[in-house]
């Protein structure tokens, strides 16, 4: 381990981020107090830990970006123009920390060369560009311009556009949350030392009073572990993070040859690779979606029922259980796919399939997630049931959703471990439905679900008003005979969740039914107002108005109720969007005329 200073921390060193490694996730609170710690630094400053293996190899997915090495070898050095040589290194952690140090140095350059007295920077803007921007010959691929930090593929491009200033705005976001970071990270940095004594003192301080421990790993497996105990990226360790290290200290635990070890170290990072990519992909980047993830696969593996704070403590006492390499490898391969198709049905897209329709739909009755690993067990085993079995597995959960958690108003916890049990047999393609003289098996779950799940938790119960439904009757009203494509109302399912509750310019702008003169515009304007009323604003007694349910006050609420007409009670519209929403969800496929549920 060595003290450096940022310059000698960064001259002579090309730093690579892996794929494995989630990507920039710094948010405005994190890049402001980093910027404030180095405004507030005295004589000198500890700006923690960066770790760093060396690598001997330059990987064959990487020389396109990379400058040429000094040789014909492929030893992993290169050599500046100015003579300079340079090593690769695997950067295991800081990568947050460091990339907004490169931020902050690119708007000190921006802010210097700005001023009207540039040329009297040269000196520290020569530095700047020694630290961030290393001039190298040409590599074989032609390629010219190169960054001493270089984030994983997603999203470097992004980056180097930052640092090499390329017509970056501050409305000017990449596709990926990570892009969108950093360059809002860039745009705060730009905005605090806009002024150029202030990016001076900054920069003199980054550059000669903070100081970073760099440890100089001898493996991949050092680092990880040393991550581990000594993370201080401001960001606490997830599981997968806990995870991914322990099965690297297992591995390299294990009596396995060398190459063993070695494929199966990159059958992990490239499993790590693959799930942060998916996550990035599909915008899902908190904590809880990695912790769901890990929760999800014990249990579709394992049949093991687990919690963020538990989860990692159950898979280790598995792993230590089956004791062998194989259960490593069986793990990590399904842990890849349950986390990709995790974020397939979490943050579903249209070209998915016309499943994002249900499951969107199903989000609207807010009992989406007890049926998520359920969801999870059917994409992944769609290719056996088949996609039209999957389709109605995803129609099956919403209708389940809307009528047992919603009109029949069970709680929340009633049926998980059925629906966990379900998923778990659908995953090892078991029998669905173990008793004798049944006929559903695993290629049929969506009967499974009715059966076992719909049938129980709605049979020998009153029905409620579903008042707690409105957002999902809502909608079904706005879309109920609308002839509308699929992709109308995919849009209109995804616009629907993001409030509870909607006012009437809001539903016109969701909902694009025709508006042809001003007396229909106003009619259903008026039609909307009294629905909405009345889907928030449930009053099972046309004129109790004890009890708000609503924001509404009770006067508002009361001087509506003497504007209905006569022969249009108040609580008509409710039993219009009520009715409305029951078709929708297939009351027919699940009552009879006696309410017997059928299917």
């Amino acid at each position: 381990m060595e003290v450096l200073f940022l310059e000698q921390m960064l001259i002579g060193k090309v730093f690579l981020i892996p794929d494995y490694q989630r990507e920039y996730s710094w948010t405005d609170d994190q890049v402001n107090a980093f910027i404030a710690d180095i405004k507030g630094v005295g004589e000198e400053h500890m700006l923690g830990s960066i770790l760093a293996t060396r690598l001997q190899e330059v990987p064959s997915n990487t020389r396109h970006f990379l400058p040429a090495t000094k040789s014909s070898s492929e030893a992993a050095e290169f050599i500046s123009l100015g003579g300079t040589p340079y090593k690769l290194y695997e950067l295991i952690d800081g990568q947050q920390r460091l990339t907004t140090i490169m931020l902050c140095l690119v708007a000190i350059e921006k802010t210097l060369r700005e001023s009207d007295e540039f040329e009297y920077y040269s000196e520290i803007l020569g530095n700047i560009g020694r630290m961030i921007r290393p001039q190298f010959k040409p590599n074989e691929h032609g390629k010219k311009a190169y960054t001493s930090l270089n984030p994983s593929e997603s999203s470097r491009e992004s980056y180097k556009s930052i640092i090499y200033r390329e017509q970056h705005t501050c409305q000017e976001v990449g596709p990926r949350k990570s892009v969108k970071l950093m360059r809002r990270a860039f745009d705060l940095c730009y905005q605090n030392l806009k002024d150029t004594k202030e990016a001076i003192e900054f920069f003199t301080s980054l550059n000669s009073k903070a100081k970073f421990w760099f440890h100089d790993l001898e493996s991949t497996f050092q680092a990880n572990i040393l991550f581990e105990c000594q993370n201080n990226r401001g960001i606490p360790l997830t599981n997968l993070d806990k995870v991914k290290n322990n099965l690297i200290y297992r591995v390299h635990s294990s009596l396995q040859s060398n190459q063993t070890k070695t494929t199966i170290l990159e059958k992990i990072n490239l499993a790590w690779s693959k799930i942060f990519l998916a996550l990035a992909e599909r915008g899902l980047y908190d904590r809880k979606a990695e912790d769901d993830i890990l929760i999800d696969t014990l249990l579709l593996l394992y049949k093991k029922s687990s919690s963020s704070s538990k989860a990692f403590h159950d898979l280790q006492q598995i792993l230590d259980a089956e004791g062998n390499i194989a259960a490593i490898e069986y793990f990590v391969l399904n842990l890849q796919k349950i986390a990709e198709t995790y974020t397939q049905i979490q943050s579903p897209i249209e070209c998915d399939g016309h499943y994002v329709l249900p499951l969107l739909e199903a989000r609207l009755t807010g009992h989406a997630e007890n049926f998520r690993t359920l969801m999870i067990a059917g994409k992944i085993k769609s290719s056996t049931i088949g996609d039209d079995e999957f389709l109605n597995l995803a129609t099956c959960v919403r209708d389940a959703a809307f009528w047992v958690y919603g009109i029949y108003g069970r709680q929340t916890n009633f049926g998980v471990s059925t629906l966990d049990n379900m998923a778990h047999q659908l995953f090892h393609q078991e029998n669905l439905l173990p008793s004798p003289g049944e006929e559903y098996f695993s290629s049929n779950p969506s009967a499974c679900l009715y059966s076992r799940f719909i049938f129980r938790g709605t049979s020998g119960r009153q029905p409620s008003n579903g008042e707690k439904l409105h957002r999902s009757i809502v909608y079904a009203y706005e879309i109920e005979n609308r002839g509308l494509e699929i992709s109308d109302l995919i849009e209109i399912a995804r616009k629907f969740k993001v409030t509870e509750t909607y006012t009437q310019d809001e539903i016109d702008k969701i909902c694009f039914a025709p508006k042809k003169t001003n007396t229909q515009k106003q009619k259903r304007q008026q039609a909307i107002e009294d629905m909405l009323n009345m889907a928030a604003n449930y009053r099972p007694i046309e004129h109790d108005l004890g009890k708000s349910h609503t924001k509404l006050d009770q006067e508002t609420a009361y001087q509506e109720c003497l504007q209905k007409s006569a022969d249009e009670p108040y609580y008509s519209y409710h039993e219009k969007l009520l009715a409305c929403a029951k078709n929708y969800f297939n009351e027919t496929l699940y009552f009879n005329q006696e309410d017997e549920l059928y299917i």
